[in-house]
């Protein structure tokens, strides 16, 4: 008691345990004992402002969303950094796309198809974990929700590879030959297409997977699991177990890993 952070506490977040509590205010993270109200530890963000902060399942990982869209993991036992999701920001130098001054609320914000950063393009607002912790969504002001793999920060919809057909000879027979029906359009011309439980669609460069009701389920409607940007236009999808291989407008590929398209 009698502690405080310097400046106002945006967001707070209680760990499962109940034992300790994250505040975030200015640039950074302070947990709190709930048994004694003393500041435990103090986690210093990337020097902008923090927004909300989210403890995973098993309390080991707590995950900090900043204004720019970034949302970086940190292990709760040490503070240190164990991964971060990067955001279309002028503070990331992979991003190549304009950040222009916001004006009424309206991000200045224009992307550049030369940009391959996969993350939000206006602050994070929320955070969520799948139950077991290996996949967190994020919510952003920019409108979109985005899943990503804990262990790896990289979309749960990864974009892996570009490619062209003179590039797939060292590719896997099976994976080159999906890749080259997606490129040509033969497996399904209406940007659709299933595996398992999931249907794949894509409308302009938006793809979305669905999860659809197993047969016989009374009442169960279709879920959207998640979605992915692209560069360009979708002219086809080709789908095969938890790979997505996407052919797109302008001739390249995109391959896709979806593993959560993998469970039953």
């Amino acid at each position: 008691p009698g502690e405080r952070q310097e400046g106002p506490v945006r967001d707070v977040a209680v760990s499962r345990m109940g034992d300790v509590a994250a505040s975030a205010s200015g640039g950074a993270v302070s947990l709190w004992s709930t048994l004694t109200g003393q500041r435990m530890a103090t986690i210093q963000g990337q020097g902008e402002e923090v927004r909300c902060v989210s403890w995973s399942p098993e309390d080991d990982i707590l995950a900090v969303a900043h204004e720019s869209g970034t949302v970086v993991l940190f292990d709760t036992a040490g503070g240190r950094e164990r991964g971060r999701a990067e955001a279309h920001c002028g503070e990331n130098p992979e991003c190549k796309c304009t950040h222009g001054p916001r004006v009424e609320g309206v991000s200045g914000y224009e992307r550049s198809d030369e940009c391959r950063v996969a993350g939000h393009s206006d602050s994070v607002c929320r955070v969520a974990w799948s139950p077991h912790g290996e996949f967190f969504a994020t919510a952003s002001d920019d409108g979109t929700v985005r899943l990503w793999s804990a262990s790896t920060c990289l979309p749960a919809m990864a974009q892996c590879v570009f490619g062209s057909p003179e590039e797939w000879e060292g590719m896997e027979a099976g994976c080159a030959d999906l890749a080259r029906r997606a490129k040509c359009g033969e497996e399904d011309p209406n940007s659709h297409c299933r595996s398992g439980r999931h249907v794949v669609t894509a409308e302009g460069a938006v793809i979305v997977v669905v999860r659809v009701p197993r047969e016989g389920s009374a009442g169960e409607e279709p879920v959207a699991v998640s979605s992915f940007q692209a560069h360009a236009g979708v002219r086809s999808l080709c789908c095969r177990g938890a790979s997505v291989v996407v052919g797109c407008e302008d001739g390249k590929v995109l391959f896709l890993d979806a593993p959560f398209m993998a469970s039953p």
